[in-house]
């Protein structure tokens, strides 16, 4: 599978006529009159979701409070109140979502999903509805699904020089696992989809298997769970892994059969991407051995742990220039990092370019682990996430609050932010 790996943007596959062939079909669709379209005639619900889009917002929560419902975009990973609106112009707002998304509007006691798309002149996104019961009331949360810009680079990532490095390597391996750590919303998923883009899948038997596909992959062969008919995460990565694969994809580990199918699968002669919740690179070790993974088959599966978080990126153009305090100095100092003469701190006022947020977009944090034998002979040993640590620092492997003060250093997002994520005066997973 080495010699067959090529950059996405090299390959057949052009994002941009992916993205166009979607838009078409969506227009078909609509023209077919088929419900699930949220089109400029579908008032106000298109008119809401444009706002959130052209606000690059990833989620649209609608909740009840008292005589009105509260309407909040999440942006740059921060909740901001968009609107309080009338009881009963929400509710008819919250049939308008039912009906687009095929949620049976009879069945409010119970949590319902679906999926619709919102379709404009020149682009269309997917959305994803979620409804819970809130005692007579209903809250929605609304997910727009934008595949990344950086799906295809992982230059784009974040990465450090020789991180990307060590992830290069590693995806130059025949077989074994690539495991991605971090919370919810860490933006683990974008990483994976990135790795296995630089793939030439068209040339490989790439699968995976996901709950739910949130981005389609041209070439590669996409299951989704679908729990109504006792289609569930372990027996379809079993047959999944009965049809030849070169590389698996499995976008989240949630439980004990999943995670053990997965690690012996990438013992078993193919290459593995995959994601778990945890802190950092130690604790991703730990997340499996909670999930009864033995340690001695995951020491054996391992080739690279990556851990990230996100953090907000400071809008260029109305960046606020200070100097480092003597807290910064403290923590530049610990981290054995040259103390710069100024940083940055977000604009409170922002700018017409960052929509007055003072922030545009985020950018990851990481701690990239190479297993090599030392590394690997310490996990099937059953080393405790703090002598794991100190192992990885011993080999030079930064933390993810060190990459964090390195985007402080460069200006491309502030001590603030960072520190929002961690409490460095308490160490601690990421910190350390």
């Amino acid at each position: 599978m080495a010699n067959e790996r090529v950059d996405q943007s090299d390959s057949g596959e052009n994002p941009e006529e992916s993205q166009d062939t979607g838009l078409q079909e969506a227009w078909e669709e609509a023209d077919r009159g088929d419900e699930n379209i949220i089109h400029e005639g579908i008032q106000p619900l298109f008119g809401l979701l444009e706002t959130a889009i052209n606000h690059f917002a990833t989620d649209v929560h609608i909740d009840p409070v008292g005589d009105q419902y509260l309407v909040r975009f999440r942006i740059n990973g921060v909740i901001n109140t968009h609107e309080k609106m009338p009881s009963e112009e929400a509710k008819r707002l919250l049939i308008q979502i039912r009906v687009r998304a095929n949620i049976d509007i009879t069945r409010s006691f119970t949590s319902r999903e679906g999926q619709c798309k919102w379709l404009a002149e020149d682009q269309v996104k997917d959305i994803r509805v979620t409804t819970v019961p809130r005692n007579s009331d209903t809250s929605i949360h609304l997910r727009i699904l934008s595949p990344p810009e950086n799906l295809t680079n992982i230059e784009m990532l974040g990465l450090r020089d020789k991180d990307l490095e060590i992830v290069r390597r590693s995806l130059a391996h025949p077989q074994g696992l690539i495991i991605v750590g971090g919370p919810t919303g860490a933006g683990k998923t974008t990483t994976i989809y990135s790795l296995a883009n630089t793939y030439d899948l068209e040339s490989i038997v790439g699968v995976s298997i996901e709950d739910p596909i949130e981005f389609n992959i041209p070439y590669l062969r996409q299951v989704e769970v679908d729990s109504r008919h006792d289609f569930h995460m372990p027996d379809g990565l079993r047959a999944l892994l009965r049809m030849d694969p070169d590389l698996l994809l499995v976008p989240e580990i949630r439980d004990e059969r999943s995670a053990l199918t997965t690690v012996r699968a990438a013992v078993s002669a193919n290459f593995v991407l995959s994601t778990i919740h945890s802190k950092d690179a130690a604790s991703a070790v730990e997340a499996f051995a909670f999930l009864s993974v033995p340690y001695n088959i995951l020491g054996g599966s391992l080739r690279v742990i990556i851990a990230q978080n996100l953090v907000r990126t400071l809008c260029p153009a109305c960046r606020v220039s200070r100097r480092p305090s003597g807290e910064d100095r403290a923590l530049f100092e610990r981290w054995e990092i040259p103390v710069p003469d100024a940083i940055f701190d977000a604009n409170p006022g922002g700018c017409n370019r960052c929509d007055r947020y003072g922030f545009s977009g985020r950018t990851g944090i990481f701690e990239v682990v190479d297993v090599d034998q030392d590394i690997g002979n310490a996990i099937v040993e059953g080393s405790a996430q703090a002598e794991l640590r100190r192992l990885f620092r011993q080999k030079g492997y930064g933390s993810i609050f060190k990459s964090g003060l390195d985007k402080v250093v460069e200006g491309t997002t502030s001590m603030p932010e960072l520190l929002d994520l961690y409490w460095p005066e308490i160490g601690g997973a990421g910190i350390d």
